[in-house]
């Protein structure tokens, strides 16, 4: 409690000037140390009645604001007794004599050795005169009075001032007008926790508080009272009293967090939410004491007022427009005051940090929009130009941070920019050597943007984009001669004569355009060509992939051409070796398979080692019904290189019609009536095709029948020797049906006698048809 409001109400309750001085005479040097006792260590005053029981409770004397670290206590009347807690009691049943009587309490700290000392001061107030009643003696009443036995609720002033014990209600039976009533209370703050705070005397029922109380940690007491007889009898029923702290605005409102702090981003609009301070007040709830309002009392910046805040809820509103690069923080002071904001109400600050969030409203800007810069042609990676970038945006974040993008004059990508993310600086350097030669300057165009997207603040026009413009003067420099191609493709064959020339390979000077160079090889990991003065490549031996000399099929070769100054220029030739496929042949292209059935063995070779050729897949190219097969013919190698060609074994009915199928035409009649198999047992056709397994390169051999050329046609008739069918046969020869279309010529052939019947059927359906 401040030393005001302790004036203010002792001076409410009647006490002034002297009064005061004497209840508490260290007021004047520690009055902000004056507690709601009244104890500096000097006086206290108790009221007591003139006879005192063995065990009565007389008061609380607080001590500790004498002595904070009390050890020792001790006392100068040994009817008397005082506990830890301060609280005086009677040790014997005493009667006092005098008015007042003191009694002096000593306390020591154990630490220090420091002694204090307090008075007691005991008030006597006059003795009530009772009268001795008997119990179920009924005296003559001439008139009721009023019950007083069941008071209203008692009020007792949150921290009142005393002086204590202080009477705050009497309690009063209408047996007592029967019989000799004696009160008694129990219930918390008498017998339980807390102790001590009422007491009440037994004749007069004069309710008392012995000290202070304080509303937010004791809001009310109920108390259990009785009205007894002296041989315990209770004409009344037990009355529970309610006693209730009134409240006292001593508490100041308390703000969540001692500390505050928001974020906003600038470019906000009015009334945008920054945050939200809350401060609750212990004083009674839905009162003037704990109602809270807020304001703003003060600010980092006092031009404007920038925010404002709601004096119901605390919340923190934008005013007027944020500019971080203008203020980028703000502290504002927030008072929260009681009694309604009132200006008697007790309140409390707290600070309150707004930090304004950045926002890309500024563009990246450059001191020059035209740059002019030189560099040596034939150098790589070349730093050439650093342009800084100023930027009013919070550093190192990506509204700050600068994007350098050529749009013009790097279409072959020649050049690059890397950006400097400390000092926000874009450096332009080379990727490519340039040639002085095709080009003496390049012209850039460079626009320079933020990484994050650019928000022109409100009701203000954006800014244009910053655009740089380079232009790049290549210097020339002597430099060696320049192949035609980085990189020469040269295809060799195999098995070409050595010395034979298979390309040409040359440099120029590019300052002169002079041809007229010297070559030389300085790498050669294969030894395959040479080089002479005029570029031409020639073989040095006769290459071939089979050879065991050669690992591998291509060969790269570094050849160096050198100008009258000395300079060089080198560049590479990739040599490529022509590997021929080479088919395996059959050692005879024609085979002929005849009456006598034999087998036919087929073989096949390569000019390639046997490591790229065998073993050799052969295959019927042109199967007949299955009637042909193959079987290998293991030799040398161990692998097969060859194959034996048969006939598979056929039933009869197939010989019957292989016959039909291969008979040959003959102008030559035989006697004899039996058929005889035809000395060609095999198809018109059974071509043989072997191949390799390692190459895939295939060979064709052709086997034919008796008497058959390439194209299939008889060579020349042959005589068949027929057994004798009968007499002769009235028709002329058969080679006489060669497919001719006169009418007559085939007469004949209706009506054949039974011989040959058979023969001229087969004749009609494959010739004459």
């Amino acid at each position: 409690m401040s030393f005001t409001s302790f004036i203010g109400r002792a001076i409410a309750r009647g006490i002034y000037g002297q009064q005061i001085m004497k209840a508490c005479p260290d007021l004047k040097k520690h009055h902000a140390a004056l507690d709601l006792f009244c104890e500096a260590c000097n006086e206290v005053s108790f009221n007591v009645p003139h006879k005192l029981k063995m065990g009565m409770f007389i008061g609380r004397v607080k001590m500790k604001h004498c002595l904070n670290d009390t050890g020792i206590i001790g006392i100068n009347n040994p009817n008397f007794v005082i506990l830890e807690d301060g609280s005086l009691y009677t040790k014997n049943a005493i009667s006092l004599t005098t008015h007042e009587s003191i009694i002096t309490v000593f306390l020591k700290n154990v630490y220090t050795h420091e002694q204090k000392r307090i008075y007691v001061s005991l008030l006597t107030y006059p003795q009530k005169d009772s009268k001795t009643k008997r119990r179920h003696v009924r005296s003559t009443v001439v008139g009721r009075t009023k019950r007083r036995w069941a008071p209203v609720p008692t009020i007792i002033m949150e921290n009142s001032l005393g002086p204590f014990p202080m009477q705050i209600q009497q309690l009063s039976s209408d047996m007592a007008l029967k019989y000799n009533i004696r009160y008694f209370i129990t219930g918390p703050g008498v017998d339980k926790p807390p102790l001590n705070y009422f007491y009440i005397e037994q004749e007069t029922g004069n309710l008392f508080v012995t000290c202070p109380i304080d509303r937010e940690e004791y809001p009310e007491f109920q108390l259990i009272c009785y009205a007894m007889t002296p041989d315990g009898y209770t004409p009344e029923i037990p009355l529970i009293h309610l006693i209730k702290i009134e409240d006292d605005n001593d508490n100041t409102p308390e703000f969540e967090y001692n500390i505050y702090t928001f974020h906003v981003p600038e470019n906000s609009i009015i009334g945008t939410i920054v945050g939200q301070v809350t401060a609750k007040d212990k004083d009674e709830p839905n009162t003037l004491h704990s109602k809270v309002k807020y304001r703003i009392i003060s600010q980092s910046h006092q031009k404007l007022q920038e925010f404002v805040i709601d004096p119901d809820s605390g919340c923190i509103t934008v005013a007027l427009h944020l500019d971080r690069e203008t203020v980028p923080t703000y502290t504002l002071n927030i008072e929260a005051r009681d009694m309604g904001g009132e200006e008697f109400g007790l309140y409390t600050t707290a600070p309150v940090h707004i930090e304004i969030g950045d926002v890309n409203d500024n563009l990246p800007q450059i001191a020059q929009s035209m740059y002019v810069v030189e560099v040596y042609e034939n150098i790589e990676h070349a730093e050439i130009l650093c342009i800084p970038v100023e930027d009013k945006d919070e550093s190192r974040t990506s509204s700050w941070m600068g994007i350098f993008v050529i749009t013009k004059g790097n279409e072959d990508n020649s050049f690059a920019i890397r950006v400097d993310p400390q000092q926000n600086i874009g450096c332009l350097s080379t990727l490519k050597e340039l040639d002085y030669e095709k080009s003496h300057e390049r012209r850039l165009e460079i626009v320079i943007n933020n990484e994050a997207p650019y928000v022109p603040p409100p009701n203000s026009r954006a800014l244009q984009t910053s655009v740089a413009s380079i232009v790049v003067k290549i210097k020339d420099q002597d430099e060696g001669p320049v192949f035609e191609s980085c990189e020469y493709i040269l295809h060799i064959s195999e098995r070409l004569l050595v010395g034979t020339v298979v390309g040409n390979y040359q440099a120029m000077d590019p300052e002169t355009g002079n041809k007229h160079l010297s070559y030389k090889i300085i790498k050669d990991p294969c030894g395959w060509i040479t080089i002479d003065e005029s570029g031409n490549l020639r073989t040095t031996e006769s290459l071939e992939s089979d050879s065991k000399i050669i690992e591998y099929s291509q060969c790269n070769v570094t050849v160096s051409a050198i100008d009258q100054s000395g300079k060089t220029g080198n560049g590479t030739i990739v040599i490529v070796l022509m590997i021929e496929n080479n088919y395996p042949v059959s050692t005879s292209k024609h085979y002929v398979m005849c009456k006598d059935k034999k087998t036919i063995c087929i073989n096949a070779t390569d000019i390639n080692l046997p490591m790229s050729t065998i073993p050799y897949h052969f295959e019927i190219e042109k199967p007949v019904d299955l009637k042909w097969k193959l079987t290998p013919n293991d030799v040398g190698f161990g692998a097969p290189y060859g194959l034996w060609l048969y006939r598979k074994r056929h039933t009869s009915q197939e010989e019957s019609d292989l016959t039909f199928e291969n008979v040959t035409r003959s102008n030559t009649e035989a006697p004899g009536e039996g058929n005889i198999r035809p000395n060609i047992e095999a198809p018109r056709e059974g071509n043989t095709r072997p191949n390799t397994e390692a190459s895939g390169n295939t060979g064709n051999t052709m086997v034919f029948l008796c008497g058959e050329d390439e194209e299939r046609n008889v060579a020349k008739e042959y005589l068949h020797a027929y057994n004798y069918e009968g007499k002769d046969s009235p028709t002329g020869t058969l080679s006489s049906c060669t497919g001719e279309s006169e009418e007559e010529k085939l007469s004949f052939l209706n009506e054949p006698e039974p011989p040959f019947r058979t023969l001229v059927e087969v004749f009609v359906q494959k010739d004459c048809v």
